[in-house]
């Protein structure tokens, strides 16, 4: 949990953000969030698990690079925000956060790219 606050405040850095006139609040806003980042890892799952429904493989690229991107531009951060295993691959990665995303349909409205991070951060603390 001390690892999250340090991480909400460098990701707040980096995202546009607004404040709500009726509703004072801050918002960080997304060009893409939680619920586009879930129909992309459904196109994905289908591709891994053979299913017979109609396999989208724009969807399941579209899911591996916004997660590569996510783990790609967070290591260039001066903070450690999770530790990968040496021997962790694309297969582990990707499949860490669509279980993240599917044992948390409550936060699908956040951020996609904050939903990563706290996916990684959270299988892969640093300790």
């Amino acid at each position: 949990m001390r690892r999250i606050i340090p991480l909400f405040f460098v990701m707040l850095a980096f995202a546009p953000y607004q404040v709500n006139a009726e509703s004072p609040e801050l918002t960080v806003s997304s060009f893409y969030d939680g619920n586009r980042l879930v129909a992309a890892m459904r196109g994905y799952d289908n591709l891994n698990t053979g299913s017979k429904e109609s396999i989208d493989y724009m969807k399941a690229s579209e899911f591996r690079g916004y997660v590569f991107g996510v783990v790609d531009a967070s290591i260039s951060l001066q903070q450690r925000l999770y530790c990968l295993p040496q021997k962790a691959d694309a297969q582990q990665i990707t499949a860490v956060v669509a279980k993240y995303l599917k044992a948390k349909p409550e936060n699908w409205h956040t951020a996609a790219h904050l939903l990563v991070l706290l996916a990684l951060q959270d299988a892969f603390p640093c300790k």
